[in-house]
């Protein structure tokens, strides 16, 4: 049997002596095969598909689970992904990577590792790092319950009290017909009085209010509770 190769298409002989057109994929050329190379050819493609069908298998593997590598020199698992997060030049903070037998070459833009997180909670316009946040919350909380556990209650006699506020103070009162009260510059401080019902005439001295209270529109027969801080005050009434 007699095998040629022309033009992207396998003349075989037939037994009458003619040539059959057969198309095969390959480079386009014209010359006489044997069988034998033929199947050798065939071979060389199959195993060319298979080791390209083996490295898309491996990136497919590990790409859900990429490494974070701030540098270059620390990517040094080839057989994994990496996303970039530092700033050398050649590299994109952001993207990741995958080593191609010879170098790392970035598959573009992470899906999760393209936005830039602000661990310091200072910048605007930037998503907060989960972390850092949950840091600040247990944070604040530790303060607040050391807070409350410092604070000290005082009770104040008579229906008319003066009286100049303490950090980490309580001032717990009766029924008032009047009320003088000055605020300390820093630190938090309360009181906690009832108005008869002759309403209590009230003056705060030092604070700034952030709920729209007036102390001189205190109306009768309630409890009121007035927290400051750092001379911001508010106040609740039952």
């Amino acid at each position: 049997m007699a095998l040629e190769f022309k033009r992207n298409k396998l003349n075989v002989k037939d037994g009458s002596g003619d040539f059959v057109e057969i198309p095969v994929l390959g480079e386009q050329k014209t010359e006489k095969a044997t069988v034998g190379e033929l199947a050798i050819e065939v071979s060389r493609a199959t195993a060319a598909e298979e080791a390209i069908a083996a490295r898309v298998d491996k990136l497919q593997k590990v790409v859900g689970s990429p490494f974070v590598a701030a540098t270059a020199a620390s990517m040094t698992n080839t057989d994994r992904v990496y996303v970039y997060t530092g700033s050398e030049t050649g590299y994109t903070a952001g993207n990741w990577y995958y080593y191609d037998g010879t170098a790392w070459v970035s598959g573009g833009v992470y899906n999760s590792a393209g936005v830039n997180v602000d661990d310091t909670l200072t910048y605007e316009g930037m998503a907060a790092d989960a972390k850092a946040t949950g840091d600040e919350i247990s944070n604040v909380k530790n303060a607040i319950s050391q807070k409350q556990d410092a604070t000290q209650y005082v009770t104040l006699s008579g229906t008319i009290v003066t009286q100049t506020g303490a950090d980490n103070t309580m001032y717990l009162c009766g029924e008032l017909a009047e009320l003088t009260f000055t605020a300390p510059a820093t630190g938090q401080t309360a009181i906690r009085f009832t108005s008869g019902t002759t309403p209590t005439v009230a003056t705060f001295s030092g604070v700034t209010w952030l709920n729209g209270f007036d102390p001189t529109a205190i109306e009768a027969s309630k409890t009121y509770e007035v927290n400051i801080l750092n001379g911001l005050g508010c106040a609740a009434w039952t």
